[in-house]
């Protein structure tokens, strides 16, 4: 009998010791909390997770964009308390922020503001916005100027996800990510969120580019009495493309207007001068053009409308396009308009048009003569991988984790990022792997350095 126990136990405690083994081979959720600590900017961040690993910061810094900062080691316990300071970061207060240890992503929490005052019940002056609520598609960007107050000013946005919301300066940035409503309490420097120093912007975001400008090429039209003339219409909301209407003239006796697609047609009855409003369905701007008809015996020129090799492209995310420009009064070009800088990069040297997507987005580039003649192009990026520029044919090769350095002989191509998303750089000798080198090409996932050979 005692035989048969000891052998129970011996195989009990074998198999609890594997157990074990594997309990602590599997890396745990770690967690995060931060809360103001003593005055002024100090931030005190408490961390849980594996014993004895790497504990690494991303943030939104307003002078750089997406961080990460190595904050320290946890302990045998696996914690670790540390304090930290909002200005020396360059973090944006009331943006979310998580951490990544041992390979694993915390839950994102708000940082917080200064502590400069306890509670609701202080102020630091009266912050005024030149806005107090905006509307924006996704993938849309909005600025507000902040005015009053003293600096910084910090953020506390309702939620996360709808949109992204930023201070530089005096200077708000809110971009559309999905549909939905929210607000924003901008307040000044040492005000809590809730505090008489602070002001509310409210936010709604649909699925569409709302409130892109129109354009009318030419926006002053001449003819003669018994002529026909065009007026050609870019622009608007990209996902109503088209849709436009008349919605005023101001004097039908001197020209009759009618639209066919993105045309009006303009026909000179009476000598004089008229003005035709044209609006967009579905809440699209409206813009104005000047038609004067004269009596007979000439016929001022009318500009032709700027066209393109290409009108529309479909381009994935990091693919550059070039694209001839014709007509157009004369030979000299500008670039007039583009709905979404942050997504997309457009210049214009002599006559071609250079577009870059930057990630996925539905855009317009109206581009005109320096007479007033305009067209546009429409743009559609896929995907959301933000690459600078593609992969050549090499083979990859891993070399470090994120964070760490990468050494090499020469001159190498090397790639930091995960999940098929990357971005690219060339470098020579050695590169430290982090989004402060190379940027942040996927927000929220444990990163690597690769070189092409």
């Amino acid at each position: 009998m005692n035989k048969i126990l000891a052998t129970l136990l011996f195989f009990g405690l074998l198999g609890f010791s594997f157990f074990g083994v594997a309990l602590i081979a599997q890396a745990i959720t770690p967690s995060l909390s931060i809360q103001n600590s003593g005055g002024g900017d100090s931030v005190q961040v408490n961390v849980s997770g594996d014993a004895y690993a790497n504990v690494v910061l991303y943030y939104q810094s307003y002078n750089y964009g997406s961080q990460s900062r190595s904050i320290g080691t946890t302990g045998p316990s696996g914690h670790l308390s540390t304090s930290l300071s909002s200005s020396f970061l360059g973090v944006n207060t009331g943006s979310s922020v998580y951490v990544v240890v041992n390979g694993q992503t915390s839950p994102s929490v708000i940082w917080p503001g200064s502590s400069n005052c306890f509670g609701n019940n202080c102020s630091g002056g009266t912050i005024t916005l030149s806005q107090t609520g905006i509307n924006l598609g996704i993938n849309q960007s909005r600025t507000v100027s902040i005015s009053g107050g003293s600096q910084p000013y910090s953020l506390y946005p309702s939620l996360l996800g709808v949109f992204q919301a930023s201070i530089g300066g005096n200077t708000l940035t809110i971009w559309g990510q999905s549909s939905g409503s929210g607000s924003v309490q901008i307040c000044s420097s040492g005000v809590n969120a809730g505090g008489s120093g602070c002001a509310t912007i409210y936010v709604t975001v649909d699925g569409f580019n709302n409130n892109a400008s129109i354009y009318l090429s030419p926006s002053n039209l001449n003819l003669n009495v018994g002529s026909n003339a065009t007026i050609s219409i870019s622009g608007g909301n990209f996902g109503y493309s088209g849709n436009y209407y008349i919605s005023s003239n101001s004097n039908q006796n001197i020209a009759s207007t009618s639209i066919n697609g993105s045309t009006i047609n303009v026909y000179g009855q009476n000598s004089g001068t008229t003005s035709i409003t044209v609006c967009q369905s579905n809440g699209g701007q409206c813009t104005s053009a000047t038609i004067t008809v004269n009596s007979g015996g000439f016929n001022n020129y009318v500009p032709t409308a700027v066209t393109f090799s290409q009108s529309s492209l479909n381009i994935n995310s990091g693919e550059s396009r070039v694209i001839s420009i014709y007509g157009g009064s004369s030979s000299s070009y500008n670039l007039a308009y583009n709905s979404n800088p942050n997504a997309l990069q457009a210049t214009v040297s002599g006559s071609t048009l250079s577009i870059t997507g930057r990630f996925g987005v539905a855009g317009v580039i109206v581009v005109c003569s320096t007479s007033d003649s305009c067209g546009a192009v429409t743009v559609l990026v896929n995907g959301n991988n933000n690459n600078n520029f593609p992969p050549n044919s090499g083979n990859w090769t891993f070399c470090v984790v994120e964070n760490q350095t990468c050494y090499f002989s020469g001159s190498r191509q090397v790639r930091y990022g995960a999940n098929n998303s990357y971005f690219y750089r060339t470098f020579t000798g050695s590169v430290f792997c982090s989004n402060g080198v190379f940027g942040d090409p996927i927000f929220g996932v444990f990163k690597k350095c690769e070189i092409s050979y």
